[in-house]
């Protein structure tokens, strides 16, 4: 419609400083304030005019009440006579606009202004702030878990990274928010008793602004890497079970409140409602994801079953770079080929295996991991961090023996000769004095991890390593 315009105002709810200000522009240009809702703020278009326009809070009030009480009916009576007159309200924030050249306040006592902010504040914001802190800190605390047991997978996973991205800034935010209004409360309370003045706020509304498109920025490129992973169904659930909670969540609201429920009943069903609703979602997309043959854990890309020992398993194969019969120059039949590849702006992984259908004892593996560096000072850290993962203390304990009579070995990489690979740097996992067929490769760009179910020969290795080599090109 012409006469309507829709914004999603990034203001604090506690900002009214600011909300005045931007809505006395807004009349200036023609729009006046009609609603407040979730999905934003809606306007009407009126003639350009030069209105005060005021935010009170009254914390009596809740998202859940039926309909406003005698209370807060009485408080807008009182303002009309002054000539303020109701734009829009959503739950506590009130908002009255005037017509009259400087126009008598709505509240005159700085303390009492503040006293019903606060109160405002520690039934609404606060709560739900420090909830969403809560959950922010506990999935970074899961990610830097993550980060510690095997960096270089996370550096290489999108997904992890820009989540990751995300939920620190929104962690941020709050503690901004929360901190911001601390200091600002207590200074105007201060104010209010040594002078009796109301104390203006000054967000930083930039900074807010900021972090808000960085956000949604991290989830765009979130979203991205999900589809370039071929996981389109966790994308789609991703967005969809949010957006879909939401608005099915706000319309049980509103149709229990035109049935005029009270408020206490009315969030007591919205929580039960919400909850059940989210365990229904949840159960449908993993009995979608169940019904599928996927492995989700390795890949996201459909495969083939075939059956053994009176089972059915997934047979994948995809193309992978380096086979069994590049080192054999033999030929396999029922074979497994599945890799799978994570990919960031920082690295990048490309895991692949080979296996005999059904894990049989009568054929040969073969599983690689190759990681490409694009950043080149993270290179030693990688080498590091995968020289760390292979290098270990291990108490071997025999049938019946005590820790303090086991034979102690070290698992450990010794230096082979590189050439053989046609690499800068070549290693051998050893148990002990026992060789393992592990070996640790060094390009230039990218380092290999690879592990033969059989002895190679040299001559296997020197074509290993010829293809190896070129895959960083």
């Amino acid at each position: 419609m012409r006469g309507k315009k829709h914004r999603y105002e990034l203001f604090n709810f506690y900002d009214f400083t600011d909300i005045e200000g931007h809505l006395e522009k807004m009349a200036a240009k023609g729009w006046l304030l009609e609603k407040l809702s979730p999905w934003g703020w809606r306007y009407q278009r009126i003639e350009p005019a030069r209105w005060t326009f005021c935010v009170t809070y009254y914390p009596h009030a809740s998202l859940f009440d039926p309909g406003p009480s005698e209370a807060q009916k009485t408080l807008w009576d009182f303002c009309r006579q002054d000539g303020w007159k109701l734009a829009a309200s959503n739950a506590q924030m009130q908002i009255f606009y005037n017509e009259e050249e400087n126009p008598c306040p709505i509240e005159t006592d700085a303390l009492l202004q503040l006293e019903n902010i606060h109160k405002t504040m520690k039934k609404s914001l606060f709560p739900a702030y420090i909830l969403l802190l809560l959950c922010c800190v506990f999935q970074i605390f899961l990610i830097s878990e993550s980060l510690r047991r095997d960096p270089i997978e996370l550096l290489s996973n999108s997904s992890s990274l820009f989540s990751g991205m995300c939920l620190i800034l929104c962690a941020v935010l709050c503690v901004k928010s929360l901190g911001e209004y601390t200091i600002w409360h207590r200074r105007a309370v201060r104010r209010a008793r040594e002078t009796g003045t109301f104390l203006p706020i000054h967000s930083h509304r930039c900074f807010d602004r900021g972090i808000f498109f960085l956000v949604l920025g991290g989830g765009f490129l979130w979203l991205l890497s999900m589809l370039r992973d071929g996981l389109e169904l966790f994308a789609a659930f991703g967005i969809g079970y949010a957006g879909i909670l939401i608005f099915l969540v706000n319309a049980v609201i509103n149709i229990l409140k035109r049935k005029k429920v009270s408020s206490g009943l009315n969030r007591t069903l919205t929580i039960i409602f919400c909850l059940v609703i989210a365990f229904l979602m949840q159960a449908v997309f993993v009995r979608i994801v169940l019904s599928m043959d996927i492995d989700w854990q390795f890949t996201g890309r459909f495969a083939n079953t075939y059956e053994y020992n009176g089972e059915t398993f997934l047979a994948f194969h995809e193309y992978l770079p380096l086979t069994i019969e590049d080192l054999t120059r033999e030929e396999y039949e029922d074979y497994i080929y599945q890799h799978t590849e994570r990919s960031s702006f920082l690295c990048s992984q490309l895991e692949a295996g080979q296996h005999p259908q059904g894990y049989r004892r009568d054929g040969v593996e073969l599983y690689y991991r190759i990681t490409f560096v694009r950043l080149p000072f993270l290179y030693d850290f990688c080498q590091k961090e995968i020289i760390k993962s292979y290098e270990l203390h291990e108490p071997i304990l025999e049938p019946g023996e005590k820790k303090e009579e086991s034979v102690e070995f070290w698992r450990h990489l010794e230096a082979v000769d590189p050439k053989i690979w046609k690499a800068d740097k070549a290693y051998r996992l050893y148990l002990g004095e026992e060789g393992l067929q592990q070996y640790l490769v060094y390009y230039a760009d990218h380092l290999v991890e690879i592990r033969f179910g059989w002895e190679p020969k040299e001559e296997q290795l020197e074509i290993a390593g010829a293809i190896l080599e070129q895959l960083g090109k």
